[in-house]
């Protein structure tokens, strides 16, 4: 992902997360929920073209494999929605959607795709902060430990 595309993901998932600590109905949820729930959100302000399919698969398993968590989990999906709403209130206008990959998409791409790229490298551990190696990258990821 180029610098541009990153920094996108990080302006637009920190945004989100400030609404979701001024937001009371976000009081009861993990902060690593709402995290994964705000950057799921980001990614689909991103074009398909410079941020392909295959990229955004990586991140999410990469977190899954690091966190335990699985990003198509129902906490997350209600999670992503409200965090829309109190966007939507909050910028007057909705979080931009250009892409939006689906549990299917993830799920077809898992079964097929994933073994063939090599995309898993990780081991899941108990707490969430290990390197993980996406194809050249390497990531650090960094949440509390459910």
């Amino acid at each position: 992902a180029s610098d541009e595309n990153v920094s996108k993901l990080l302006d637009f998932s920190q945004f989100q997360a400030e609404l979701a600590v001024g937001d009371y109905s976000f009081a009861t949820q993990r902060s690593s929920s709402i995290a994964l729930a705000a950057l799921m959100n980001s990614m689909g302000i991103l074009d398909p073209h410079s941020f392909p399919f295959s990229l955004r698969y990586r991140l999410l398993k990469a977190i899954e494999v690091a966190c335990n968590v699985f990003p198509f989990d129902s906490e997350i999906n209600a999670l992503r929605e409200r965090l829309s709403d109190v966007f939507g209130k909050s910028a007057g206008h909705p979080l931009p959607q250009i892409y939006e990959f689906s549990l299917h998409d993830f799920a077809l791409y898992d079964s097929g795709n994933a073994a063939q790229d090599g995309i898993m490298n990780g081991k899941k551990s108990a707490g969430c902060k290990a390197p993980h190696v996406m194809g050249e990258e390497t990531i650090m990821m960094e949440t509390e430990s459910r």
